[in-house]
């Protein structure tokens, strides 16, 4: 991952921003505004907003380019916040994923964190107070991360919804192990014996089934998910459809169909793996999965990711438009020299549900002269700034 220097004059935005914002606070208002003009999400918008400011922090107030080179596990480019959409044949969800404390927070930083959330959501940290010494343990490490933070819009007039990503590498022990503990206090032991049941306990943890993500949704609800997301470093695209298969609504054949139409290039050849999501309710009555592609680095820049994610979305009969607005809101007139989509997610619950991941700047900002990764459309080479 790219360093961002934070010691430049004015932050990373997206390319049809008409001004740059000199704190983190005021960089998220000015995205969600320019979302909330080509989109027209004026109330759910404003709302997620005033929510996402509640639980910022001081760090987020501090001049952006004050303090020294920070890295974060959120964006491809190192920046603390992330945005995403996702499309469906309903409409348009938003979301602001942020790092606590703006990137490699303190343990201090973070406790307080955790404390704003219990006064701020009450009986909906219950499973993260569960499960937070397993990851945040007194050997965990800020490096990469130990916690990130996410809102999502409300449905109509719902507020919010909160939820935390968790690391399960971060306390020094094999994260397969923290997974199974954390599932088990969790209540949900035995459906994740099927999982290992169903995947094999002896590859789950290798480089083809690797947890890098715990999940949790901040609410005291029987509906509330908690999710587990598997890396697929050294995987085939039948190791990937093996997870699948353990969803509700599963086709056969449709991660394969997807990963081939976003970027054909074998699996062993991407530069960044795909991951995959297991999303179980919190009563354990559901399981769903998700599939994750990175964009970026894997396609040269925005033009060819923009086109990839037009043919899918077109494919589902999702309509276009809104994701044009937001890759235009991102990459301005010039997509063939930014690289700003970084990751798409593929769900289907009887509807096709797709999120599109929108950083603030893109690997290549930090290579410009890289190659196009093979088997990448040539029709949008990355040429520089």
């Amino acid at each position: 991952m790219a360093q961002i220097d934070t010691d430049y004059a004015g932050p990373r935005t997206w390319a049809g921003l008409t001004h740059r914002p000199t704190t983190f606070r005021q960089l998220v208002e000015a995205h969600l505004a320019s979302i909330r003009a080509r989109l027209g999400q004026q109330h759910d918008l404003q709302v997620l907003f005033d929510e996402v400011s509640g639980v910022l922090g001081d760090w987020a107030d501090r001049p952006i380019g004050a303090g020294a080179r920070q890295t974060s596990f959120v964006g491809n480019d190192g920046s603390p916040v992330e945005f995403s959409f996702t499309f469906s044949p309903d409409g348009v969800r938003t979301r602001v994923l942020f790092e606590p404390g703006g990137a490699a927070a303190t343990r201090s930083e973070l406790e307080r964190h955790l404390a704003l959330l219990a006064a701020r959501l009450g009986d909906g940290t219950r499973r993260l107070e569960a499960v937070a010494d397993l990851f945040l343990g007194p050997a965990a490490d800020p490096s990469p991360f130990l916690l990130l933070h996410a809102l999502e819009a409300g449905h109509a007039t719902a507020p919010p919804l909160h939820k935390v990503y968790l690391n399960p590498a971060a306390s020094g022990r094999p994260p397969l192990a923290v997974v199974r503990e954390a599932m088990g206090r969790l209540g949900l032991g035995p459906a994740w014996e099927r999982v290992e049941e169903h995947l094999g306990a002896d590859r789950l943890g290798s480089p083809s089934y690797e947890p890098a993500l715990v999940a949790l949704d901040l609410v005291d609800r029987p509906v509330a998910r908690v999710k587990v997301y598997l890396r697929h470093s050294q995987a085939g695209i039948d190791d990937i459809e093996l997870v699948s298969r353990l969803g509700a609504g599963h086709r056969g054949g449709r991660y394969a169909e997807l990963l081939g139409t976003l970027n054909p290039a074998p699996l062993a050849q991407w530069v960044k793996a795909p991951m995959t999501c297991l999303a179980f309710a919190a009563d354990g009555t559901a399981l769903t999965t998700t599939l994750y592609c990175p964009l970026d680095p894997n396609l040269p820049n925005d033009a060819v990711a923009g086109k990839r994610v037009t043919e899918l979305l077109t494919r589902l009969g999702i309509g276009v438009e809104a994701f044009r607005s937001v890759a235009a809101a991102a990459s301005g007139a010039l997509p063939a020299a930014s690289n700003r989509l970084s990751w798409i997610g593929f769900k289907e619950i009887g509807r096709p549900l797709v999120t599109v991941y929108v950083g603030l700047g893109g690997t290549a900002e930090a290579e410009p002269h890289r190659a196009a990764p093979a088997g990448a459309d040539q029709e949008a080479r990355w040429t520089g700034p």
